[in-house]
């Protein structure tokens, strides 16, 4: 999960860089729906343990020490503070934290293809070639020498 790293582009080998970008876009994309899936079972496991735990408080609301009437807010209020509750609530947090950087990721990979395009509309229009000295015309080679040879029989 490098992405980092892939992210990069090297502007002096823009054919490698293109050739590229397809396949870690498609591994971005691939990740972050893996880490979807995850989210989705860490959801479930959280709401199964939910649900057994509301069921073992209705059964034996003695044994969490539930004082007083067994009401809704009573029972909702033990789920949250038990520690299998806790546990599953923070592998849920853990898996949608990792979605969206997966998810941001392939938002990056977007971003690279749409700067490697832009950096090989440059390339095409010379952008990045060294500079050179712009190539006189005739008539202007012709004013430049003309200008020379005045020069020179002045200082005769």
């Amino acid at each position: 999960m490098g992405y980092k790293q892939d992210l990069e582009i090297d502007i002096n080998d823009l054919v490698e860089e293109n050739i590229q970008q397809a396949p870690l876009y498609m591994n971005a994309v691939e990740d972050s729906a893996d880490a979807n899936d995850e989210v989705s079972k860490a959801k479930q496991k959280l709401d199964l343990v939910q649900a057994e735990l509301d069921m073992a408080i209705r059964t034996d609301p003695d044994s969490f020490d539930i004082e007083g009437k067994v009401t809704e807010k009573a029972i909702a209020s033990t789920i949250l503070i038990h520690k299998d509750y806790k546990f599953a609530y923070k592998d849920y947090l853990d898996a949608k934290h990792e979605a969206a950087i997966l998810a941001g990721a392939v938002v990056a990979f977007d971003h690279r293809k749409r700067a490697l395009e832009s950096l090989s509309k440059l390339w095409l229009g010379s952008y990045f070639s060294e500079p050179r000295k712009p190539k006189m015309d005739e008539e202007q080679q012709e004013t430049k020498s003309s200008k020379q040879r005045k020069s020179i029989k002045r200082k005769k």
